[in-house]
Order: structure tokens, then C-alpha cells, then sequence
């Protein structure tokens, strides 16, 4: 994955003067994040992390194609997930933290909120990791690959 466009690193709303924000799943009304154990919960449902069947070994998918995907089953949760992990570190369950298919610590994306460059019309997507104590904010471009390490956050359907 591309690490990110610099005046977009781990800035929690990178709306601005070339920048759309594009909120595909709006959060209802007040919703907020609560963790309970190690499950984190937005909105009343738990949140899960998907992976397509195109993500498993060493297969990989485009992020247009994993978008189509994910709203086939419903749609993933808005980058306002994120903002709130990252202004409260312990949200983010310990399993997150780790790698579950990878070498490094998985960056969940949320695919609820694209953005959009209005001189380039290149469309992004927000994501975090664990890095050092806190949730760090990434955002790569949908015409980059998504393979194992890149799940997304959609409610748990177990």
C-alpha cells in the first residue's frame, strides 16, 4: 500500500480547498464508540474486519473493486470510526494491534467516507494502524491494491 499523500497523514478531517469529503455511510445521529472486552461497538453493532476472498495469500484486489464489494454486503463504517479511535487510542481492540494475516500491524480502512481530489479526481480512502501507543491515520488512493494486511471495518456478521 502507498504510505499516503503527505498533507494527508493522520489528519482526522481532511476536507479543504481541493479535497471532498464523501460520506457513503453517514453515522446515525449521535453515534458514538464504546469498546466492551476486546470488541469495539459503533453505533449499537459490533465492528468486524472483512476481508474479500481476492485478499487471501498472496492474491490481492483493487480498492474500486473492494468498494463494489463491500457495498454489495452493506457497506463499511465512516471515517467518523476512525476520528474517534484516534482521539481515544483505547478504543482500538488489542487484536487490531497485531497482524492478522501480515508481517505489520494491519490498517483498517473505512470505506463510509471517500474523499475525493477535486484537481485530480483521484478518490481516497482513510485508514489507521496502531503505531507506538496511538492509532495513526493513512489514506491511499482506490486504484492501489489491497491484499492481506488491508481489512476493512463493516459490522461483524459472527
Amino acid at each position: 500500500m502507498v504510505k499516503g499523500v503527505s498533507f494527508f497523514r493522520g489528519v482526522p478531517d481532511i476536507s479543504g480547498k481541493n479535497i471532498l469529503r464523501l460520506e457513503i455511510r453517514r453515522p446515525a445521529q449521535g453515534a458514538s464508540a464504546m469498546r466492551y472486552g476486546d470488541d469495539l461497538y459503533y453505533g449499537g453493532a459490533r465492528v468486524g474486519l472483512y476481508f474479500s476472498p481476492l485478499q487471501t495469500g498472496e492474491k490481492s484486489i483493487r480498492g474500486y473493486e473492494l468498494f463494489k464489494e463491500i457495498e454489495a454486503l452493506g457497506g463499511s463504517f465512516s471515517s467518523k470510526l476512525l476520528d474517534e479511535c484516534m482521539a481515544n487510542p483505547s478504543l482500538w481492540p488489542e487484536r487490531w494491534k497485531v497482524a492478522s494475516r501480515g508481517d505489520n500491524p494491519d490498517i483498517v480502512y473505512f470505506f463510509g467516507t471517500l474523499y475525493c481530489h477535486t484537481e485530480t479526481g483521484e478518490i481516497y480512502v482513510r485508514g489507521g494502524t496502531w503505531d507506538d501507543g496511538r492509532v495513526s491515520g493513512d489514506i491511499s488512493p482506490l486504484r492501489e491494491l489491497w491484499d492481506k494486511s488491508n481489512p476493512v471495518a463493516m459490522p461483524a456478521t459472527d
